[in-house]
């Protein structure tokens, strides 16, 4: 049988400053159970971006299986330590779960 190659499904294309952001955060996780994580996922990063050169900007892509995605987002929230606002938008999701369930 002849290999195949995958290519992942889930694409993302992130400005140098963003693409450095993203190594550094990654770089800094201290947890020890997500740092392993952490670390898979800087080495992939390093190892297969893609530089996509334009005339006017240069742009990083990036392509995850879905289950790395996963693993960056779950690490990304933990930075989402924001105050409580003003806005409830758990409340709001709520109520637009009502509105969908009506609707049907």
């Amino acid at each position: 049988m002849a290999y195949k190659k995958r290519i992942p499904p889930i694409s993302v294309e992130l400005t140098i400053t963003k693409f450095n952001s993203l190594i550094e955060y990654l770089s800094n996780i201290v947890d020890e159970d997500k740092k392993v994580v952490a670390d898979k996922l800087k080495e992939k990063l390093l190892r297969y971006s893609i530089p996509n050169i334009t005339e006017s900007e240069t742009f990083i892509v990036i392509r995850f299986f879905s289950n790395e995605a996963v693993k960056l987002i779950s690490l990304l929230s933990d930075k989402l330590d924001y105050e409580i606002q003003e806005i409830n938008y758990y409340e709001i999701l709520l109520e637009n779960r009502r509105k969908n369930k009506e609707e049907e």
